[in-house]
């Protein structure tokens, strides 16, 4: 089966093929997607994966709960074993041997304890999915957790560009994903517009309430 190369960069999360077929489909692009060596080897079976993220969306239904609770029930569609870590989780999590491990938002998981800092940025194949503005970590643990991964994940050029303009230009291996929504919810309509802003979502000063509030 023929897998688009584009969307396989774009959901590297999912990715879910065979040896014959891995090879088929990237051995050509590996020639000019450097970028993709590192983490080729181990994107096409089946993952033990430790998904970590202060909640799920059973604990808060938060826009980041929604969004994990999407890619995760997906990549268990797929085969692939998670174990959900939130911040009332035990660190003997951290224990196991995982494939793969995915960091998300950290606010409460890293003043809780370091450790399970100490444990992602040590991990070999961590990939960080950033959701958030990540204001709660010092610049110094800033800089390493996003060093450490394997794959950045933002979910726009104006998130990166955030980060970039705030925090500086250390960023690299970035991918842009938009993030993942229920299409059965949130589609056109043919209907007249009522409102002049219609907002789905936290109302926050950080999500930019204050401006919405002058406009």
């Amino acid at each position: 089966s023929e897998l688009d190369f584009t969307m396989a960069r774009s959901d590297l999360l999912l990715v879910h093929i065979t040896d014959e077929e891995a090879e088929n489909i990237f051995a050509p692009a590996l020639v000019e997607e450097d970028w993709y060596k590192p983490i080729i080897s181990y994107y096409w079976y089946e993952m033990k994966v430790l998904f970590i993220s202060d909640f799920t969306l059973d604990q808060r239904e938060g826009g980041a709960q929604v969004s994990n609770s999407l890619i995760v029930e997906k990549g268990r569609e797929l085969g692939h074993e998670i174990v959900e870590h939130n911040h009332t989780s035990s660190i003997i999590d951290f224990l196991s041997s995982y494939d793969l491990m995915v960091s998300s938002n950290l606010e409460m998981i890293s003043r809780n304890t370091s450790e399970r800092l100490n444990y992602i940025l040590k991990h070999p194949n961590h990939i960080r999915l950033e959701h958030d503005s990540c204001s709660y970590l010092s610049n110094k643990d800033r800089e390493n957790l996003f060093n450490s991964s394997r794959l950045n994940f933002f979910l726009s050029e104006f998130h990166i560009s955030f980060f970039r303009d705030f925090y500086g230009d250390f960023f690299e291996n970035v991918e842009i994903v938009y993030d993942p929504i229920d299409t059965n919810v949130f589609k056109p309509q043919d209907c007249e517009k009522i409102y002049d802003v219609v907002y789905c979502g936290y109302l926050h000063p950080l999500k930019g309430l204050n401006d919405l509030v002058k406009f």
